[in-house]
């Protein structure tokens, strides 16, 4: 990541809820001298002290903030849209201002990326690649129980990964958590993606062999050492 000519390195980070995935590393590289960091989100969790916030609603200009009707296939892409054409909103003023990253950090399934290229054509961009959709074997369709047979799903799917297809053409590389995530894209897209995990902060996530848990209920307390089965499921079934 070379710096620019100022000497400082600025990176722009993009998602709708950010810090998100990037919370470690964005922290991270804000602790580094000469790094100035900014961020550009819809919502998100209160940030490190030395990144620059940037707010954009999606919604913005259109009339009582409501979705004008669309083709049901095209449902995904439209707010894609909307979310590109808000951080262009945001972004076109601070670039006239002088915001010139030397790296570009986003999300590529929310759709703030695809009009980037065009704004800062000279920043490599590194897209975060998280998920891409299958009709088959993903997020749907997986399990014989909950199938849907519906004749309109292949469009809605096709249609639902066309802006990942488009991002992919405006990205420089791409970063996937797992090799899971990684194998549900395309090979063309494979090839230019590297897997790398979110992190896990072990400071804060560690075992604390002085905790307990009292559950009132069943007058239970449990120490570090007991033999828990634990079961999660939504509904409790039998």
């Amino acid at each position: 990541m070379p710096p620019s000519a100022s000497g400082d390195t600025t990176v722009l980070f993009i998602h709708q809820n950010f810090p998100a995935q990037f919370v470690h590393l964005s922290a991270a590289l804000a602790e580094r001298p000469n790094t100035r960091i900014v961020a550009v989100r819809s919502t998100g969790q209160k940030l490190h002290p030395r990144i620059r916030s940037l707010h954009y609603n999606p919604l913005a200009g259109l009339p009582d903030h409501t979705l004008p009707p669309c083709h049901p296939w095209v449902a995904d892409a439209q707010i894609k849209a909307l979310r590109a054409e808000a951080v262009l909103r945001v972004l076109t003023p601070e670039r006239a201002a002088g915001l010139s990253p030397d790296l570009i950090i986003g999300h590529t399934g929310w759709g703030e990326l695809l009009a980037i290229r065009q704004l800062f054509p000279a920043a490599p961009i590194l897209g975060y690649q998280e998920f891409f959709y299958h009709l088959h074997g993903a997020d749907i369709n997986y399990d014989p129980e909950f199938t849907t047979n519906h004749p309109a799903e292949p469009g809605r799917i096709a249609f639902k990964t066309s802006t990942q297809l488009l991002d992919s053409t405006t990205i420089d590389w791409g970063l996937a958590p797992t090799w899971w995530q990684w194998s549900l894209f395309p090979p063309s897209m494979r090839a230019r993606m590297s897997v790398i995990h979110d992190g896990i902060d072990c400071n804060l996530i560690k075992p604390d062999l002085d905790a307990t848990l009292r559950i009132k209920r069943a007058g239970l307390t449990l120490r570090a050492g007991d033999e828990v089965v634990t079961f999660i499921n939504r509904n409790l079934e039998p």
